[in-house]
């Protein structure tokens, strides 16, 4: 069952990590999910998750 997202949105410039579920400023995109029907999921990263689970970035 996926969380719910904040309702409220972050200052410019941040993007929600999808490994620690929090919003960062160091935000990278990982990875892209691509689905059958309806639009795909842009994963991003924060720089610490990036390093502990030896996430690359594309």
């Amino acid at each position: 069952m996926r969380k719910k997202q904040p309702a409220r949105f972050p200052a410019a410039g941040a993007t929600w990590c999808h490994w620690h579920k929090r919003y960062t400023t160091t935000g990278v995109l990982v990875a892209v999910i691509e689905q059958a029907s309806g639009p795909g999921v842009a994963v991003y990263a924060c720089a610490p998750c990036q390093k502990r689970f030896r996430l690359t970035p594309i």
